[in-house]
């Protein structure tokens, strides 16, 4: 299992959200694309805004993401060399199952 940096821009800390199933946490922000986003002909060029609006709510087995990006499109016709710009909004919905720490055992007494 590789970890993600934390300070990544499409890493979202879920520590504000807390455990308990039923929470949840409004993300509203804009953060710069990513490199290699998109397919051969159509991308979302490098560093552009990504405008995302996410709701991440708590259930038992990890966090719930919801929500849209939306961002500008850059690309060229595949049968012509006809440049090619547009926006594209998409609808978001996964969910990310969070490992749980053990529970750590506390010894009382001698």
């Amino acid at each position: 299992m590789t970890s993600s940096d934390p300070r990544a821009p499409l890493v979202l800390d879920t520590r504000e959200l807390g455990r308990r199933p039923g929470s949840q946490l409004e993300i509203v922000r804009t953060v710069p694309a990513p490199t290699e986003l998109g397919i051969e002909v159509l991308r979302v060029p490098e560093g552009s805004p990504v405008e995302l609006d996410l709701r991440l709510e708590a259930v038992m087995e990890g966090v719930l993401v919801s929500g849209s990006a939306t961002a500008e499109l850059d690309g060229e016709c595949a049968r012509c060399p006809a440049p090619i710009e547009d926006e594209i909004s998409v609808r978001l919905r996964g969910a990310v199952r969070v490992r749980r720490r053990p529970a750590r055992r506390v010894r009382h007494g001698p």
